[in-house]
């Protein structure tokens, strides 16, 4: 374990104990819940697979690409990622509806799948993706969803590109097949707009050079987006199966899934700092630790941050000012509940749970 892996190690167990101290109700437990939600996902899973063959047989080669080379890693994220989206879509289920569908878990299952392998296939392997571009970009604009789902495209070579356009394909038969869609104007607002606003996100995150110098907020804004629209896009899936509840306030709503895919998103940055530094790579952390380290003068006007931002990365008072930042975000999420007057009881636990998987295995990566 090197210097900087050493340095992140502790950078995520301070992060970790910050998050536990400021919720330690909803810390409780936690390896029962994950547990169940685990039971839970598998379950779901196995309700697809009866109607797509083809899902099996494509996770089961999933472990194959990861044994080939190292660009196939973001596959690590299967099934955790996935299962996490369904969990915390059922959670906000029960906290509106007051119970849970097996549509919804079905559905957030699906669209956690999505957008694993979108996020990876774009940063990682682009070239894969490539050949159904022109299909994706059709298929991701909601004015062609009026005659139902886009017609799959032809098999791609790329398993993983044919996999992201048969899921895209069934979330969007799904949701347009449903009443929801058919009968409320509200859901097919806003599901239309948070679509949108995710795809054009990923896309803009491709390109956020760190190497280039301190970032501006143009770059701020597209590393917090491809953390909120998604989330807002996935928070929305209850609504696409069930209708949108009367009186609940649909700005208000928006508000605070983007609040949940900020704290989602400081958190996998948090355990991604090593990774994201040697992609040469911005992300909400990083850009925090740089102001930081021009605070402290570690830093020279158009030349590389990433240096000073090693430097002081281990600095109490850096560490402090990270861990900190995750307790506000968590903060802001409860805020955004207490503001719709909508129970977080079932929810909050679900993003511990989260925070505490994926600070925990970060620990386990840099030990292994």
């Amino acid at each position: 374990m090197d210097v900087l892996e050493r340095t992140v190690d502790h950078l995520r167990r301070e992060q970790l104990r910050a998050l536990a101290q400021h919720l330690p109700g909803p810390f409780a437990d936690s390896d029962q819940r994950v547990a169940h939600a685990t039971g839970a996902g598998l379950a779901a899973f196995t309700r697809i697979q009866t109607r797509s063959a083809w899902l099996g047989p494509f996770v089961d080669q999933l472990s194959g690409l990861m044994a080939v080379e190292r660009r196939y890693r973001f596959l690590d994220a299967f099934p955790e990622a996935p299962v996490i989206s369904m969990a915390r879509a059922s959670a906000l289920e029960h906290a509106v509806f007051g119970d849970t569908t097996p549509e919804v878990e079905e559905l957030a299952l699906q669209l956690g799948m999505f957008t694993v392998l979108l996020d990876g296939l774009l940063d990682e392997v682009p070239d894969e993706l490539a050949p159904v571009a022109g299909w994706l970009h059709r298929a991701m604009d909601p004015d062609g969803w009026a005659d139902g789902a886009p017609l799959a495209p032809a098999p791609s070579r790329s398993l993983l590109a044919d996999a992201l356009c048969r899921l895209a394909s069934s979330v969007i038969a799904t949701v347009v097949g449903g009443r929801a869609w058919c009968d409320d104007a509200v859901v097919r607002e806003q599901f239309t707009q948070a679509t949108r606003a995710a795809f054009a996100a990923e896309l803009a995150s491709v390109d956020l050079t760190a190497s280039r110098g301190a970032p501006g907020g143009e770059v701020l804004e597209r590393v917090v987006g491809k953390s909120t629209h998604p989330i807002w896009a996935g928070s929305l899936v209850p609504f696409c199966v069930r209708g949108w509840p009367p009186g609940l306030e649909a700005d208000a709503f928006r508000d605070l899934a983007f609040a949940i895919g900020r704290f989602g998103g400081w958190v996998d940055d948090v355990v991604d700092v090593a990774e994201d530094l040697r992609a040469d790579r911005w992300s909400a952390v990083l850009a925090v630790v740089a102001d930081c380290a021009a605070a402290l003068g570690a830093t020279h006007p158009g030349a590389d941050v990433r240096p000073a931002i090693v430097r002081v990365l281990g600095a109490p008072l850096v560490v402090e000012v990270v861990a900190a930042r995750g307790v506000a975000l968590v903060r802001e999420v409860e805020d955004g509940f207490a503001h719709l007057d909508v129970d977080a009881s079932t929810v909050l636990p679900v993003l511990c749970d989260m925070a505490r998987q994926s600070l925990t295995s970060g620990l386990a990566r840099v030990v292994a």
